[in-house]
């Protein structure tokens, strides 16, 4: 009888022991989803600031290859312009080359004269007369006398 009144207090005890303990396994579990949970939420927010981050940066960027592309955009107008300022003065330069070619012997005989160039060398390659080959050597003369 006493195993059969013990049987009977484990089998009451039990009953009311497993209740409780799926309770408490019940709340660990609980308990554990609330950690697991609250870490997620802060890997959540800190790849929410990451993002944002990235997304400021990415707007900087945009913003920076505008200016890049305006910046370039104007550069290319500049040279179009220049390029046909270039044209235009090459053919002016042309057309006057054309027009006095008295001028470039009298251009060379400077360049010959600031080389060092004597008379009978400035006569003979310029074709010039002995008195305005003597007039640019005297005028050389003088300018080279005024910057010393």
């Amino acid at each position: 009888m006493i195993s059969a009144s013990y049987n009977l207090m484990t089998d009451q005890l039990f009953i009311y022991l497993l209740p409780a303990l799926a309770l408490v396994v019940a709340l660990v579990a609980l308990f554990l989803g609330l950690i697991h949970s609250r870490n997620q939420q802060h890997k959540l927010q800190a790849m929410e600031r990451v993002l944002k981050e990235h997304s400021r940066n990415r707007d900087l960027l945009r913003k920076q290859v505008n200016e890049i592309q305006s910046g370039t955009l104007g550069l290319g107008k500049r040279l179009v312009a220049l390029q046909s300022s270039l044209e235009g003065l090459q053919e002016q330069q042309q057309e006057l080359s054309m027009r006095e070619p008295e001028n470039r012997l009298y251009s060379r005989a400077m360049r010959m004269v600031e080389l060092g160039a004597d008379l009978d060398e400035l006569m003979r390659e310029c074709e010039l007369p002995r008195a305005e080959a003597e007039l640019l050597l005297s005028l050389h003369q003088q300018q080279r006398q005024r910057t010393e």
